[in-house]
């Protein structure tokens, strides 16, 4: 029996660029499974499933933040926020 059933996502795993999954499967609060289509015996056995209508997930930016809006208006100052040119800030 599957936990939890998360289906019809764009899923990043961050392992491989590019690499997404349509959906993942949760069984005793960890990700058990990523799939990349769902088979029909999945929602059969999933105690809950939740339709992501098409959203992307992202792992891993818990407490994650940019502060955009100033470095959007110091950039529009002109003024340099930061820049890494080969490697070099």
């Amino acid at each position: 029996m599957i936990d939890l059933l998360v289906k019809y996502c764009k899923a990043y795993t961050m392992e491989n660029e590019g690499e997404c999954f349509e959906a993942f499967t949760v069984k005793d609060g960890r990700i058990s499974e990523l799939v990349h289509e769902i088979p029909d015996r999945y929602e059969a056995n999933a105690k809950q499933v939740i339709d992501m209508e098409g959203k992307a997930i992202i792992p891993g930016l818990i407490d994650s933040h940019v502060q955009f809006m100033p470095t959007c208006a110091l950039r529009q100052r002109a003024i340099k926020v930061s820049e890494i040119v080969d490697g070099v800030m």
